[in-house]
């Protein structure tokens, strides 16, 4: 695998983690320290794929599986976008194909920094 193609992965864990930072900060939310150490790990690897270029990076099988796992949608993984007013029907309605949505729901809905309540998405 290119280095520039784990780069773009990598960059994308980067984004998230950093939104889901700037969610959680403030909220006393309990995850937010290993949301933040999540977010500085992405950011170490990202630099040193920056720093590799454009050269070949070679793992083992084992730890490109691994690579995989953490920056790639398995088959039953969907990403959950919630958003402050959204309608909770609606959300289910959309996301109806995604095994296991409420409980990804109300995942995506702690990593924004959100909350259900009744039947819309509201500030946690």
């Amino acid at each position: 695998m290119k280095a520039a193609e784990m780069l773009t992965l990598v960059q994308n864990k980067v984004d998230v983690c950093g939104k889901a930072v700037l969610a959680k900060a403030g909220n006393k939310n309990p995850d937010y320290y290993k949301t933040q150490k999540e977010f500085r790990m992405w950011k170490i690897i990202q630099g040193l794929l920056e720093d590799m270029g454009e050269s070949e990076v070679h793992l083992t099988e084992e730890v490109q599986g691994y690579f995989s796992l953490l920056t790639m949608d398995g088959p039953n993984k969907g990403v959950i976008e919630v958003h402050e007013g959204d309608n909770v029907l609606e959300l289910l309605d959309k996301y109806k194909d995604v095994k296991d949505i409420w409980n990804k729901l109300k995942k995506a809905c702690d990593a924004a920094g959100l909350k259900i309540a009744g039947s819309n998405v509201v500030k946690a």
